[in-house]
């Protein structure tokens, strides 16, 4: 498993989407296993990190790319 340590701000860059935009999707994205929270809270520069499963993220891709995940409605 490839994983990566990021902030929800460092998340909305790398996606070039609005914080706004990622903070909505967070939960969805949580529940898909792809953020996991880190117990205990780990912080870099006073910001509050989360584990990136790349490979899960990967997959995901392909998989809208192919169809399979309609990103539209995802959030209901």
């Amino acid at each position: 498993m490839i994983e990566s340590k990021m902030s929800k701000q460092t998340i909305s860059v790398k996606a070039d989407v609005s914080l706004g935009v990622c903070k909505k999707w967070f939960k969805k994205l949580t529940e898909l296993g792809l953020i996991n929270e880190i117990k205990p809270i780990e912080k870099i520069n006073k910001q509050k990190v989360f584990m990136i499963d790349l490979e899960k993220v990967e997959q995901l891709k392909l998989d809208i790319a192919s169809g399979s995940f309609k990103i539209k409605g995802a959030l209901l």
